[in-house]
């Protein structure tokens, strides 16, 4: 029997307009009446998780940046924290502002760019509150580390930076597209799927009884650790072809499609 589901937010369980739907908060909340726990594991800033994980009534810690933090809910402090040194990414930076491609780097509250560009705005459309702080080239800007970085630019762009930046970075930083135009950077051991575990753990819940459905290669390590997964139809179809099911897309409901048509079944 599943005891706990972790869900991702952006393009699964929030639809077009970043909104959950009243049919998936009432699933929800049904699974919580019948003692299944319920969490969401985000690429968000912890903040804007936070608005979320409180909209949604979540009653047990939540992963945040994909997986660089857990947050407890009733708390609000950080029980796991994964970042990465400055040090170790400046060659990133370097790389993204000679290519003039755009680069978020990270606190829990706050957005660093070098500079407000139209991938900032596009980026503020749908994060939630976000505060950004143009502070010139992030290469000079002096920060210690960081959850997470975040290059925005066509996919086309991206393709070949990824190409060129996994030739120099360490070996023990994850690269990978979170949407096509967002190529992201985590430390290794941040994930969404080491997340749902270490939260599993915490609950005293074996792996077998764990579900997660998302849409995107940030969320396949969680894809691939949960007992049950899926992916909503609007999701990469590499990941589809490694989940149980296919539910429907982020506009029509898939979270409740995935818990309703195959997890109570």
């Amino acid at each position: 029997m599943i005891k706990l589901i972790a869900s991702d937010l952006d393009d699964t369980l929030l639809n077009s307009r970043f909104k959950v739907s009243e049919k998936d908060k009432e699933t929800i909340n049904k699974l919580k009446e019948m003692g299944i726990y319920f969490t969401i594991a985000t690429g968000r800033v912890t903040n804007s998780a936070a608005e979320y994980a409180k909209e949604l009534g979540v009653n047990i810690p939540y992963i945040s940046f994909n997986g660089a933090k857990i947050i407890d809910s009733k708390t609000n402090n950080k029980i796991f924290s994964r970042e990465l040194n400055k040090t170790r990414i400046n060659k990133i930076i370097r790389y993204a502002e000679d290519k003039g491609i755009h680069c978020n780097i990270y606190t829990d509250e706050k957005i660093y760019v070098k500079e407000l560009t139209k991938w900032s705005d596009h980026y503020k459309s749908f994060a939630r509150d976000v505060d950004m702080e143009e502070v010139g080239s992030l290469q000079e800007y002096n920060f210690k580390s960081t959850p997470k970085i975040l290059l925005l630019d066509e996919n086309n762009k991206l393709q070949e930076a990824y190409e060129d930046i996994i030739k120099f970075i360490d070996k023990d930083i994850n690269v990978f597209f979170s949407k096509p135009n967002f190529l992201e950077f985590t430390d290794q051991k941040a994930s969404k799927g080491a997340g749902l575990k270490y939260i599993a753990d915490m609950l005293d819940i074996k792996r077998e009884e764990t579900a997660a459905i998302g849409d995107s290669f940030n969320d396949q390590s969680m894809i691939e650790y949960a007992g049950i997964s899926a992916v909503v139809l609007n999701g990469r179809e590499k990941l589809k072809k490694i989940a149980d099911y296919v539910s429907s897309t982020n506009d029509e409901d898939g979270f409740s499609d995935f818990v309703i048509n195959y997890i109570l079944k």
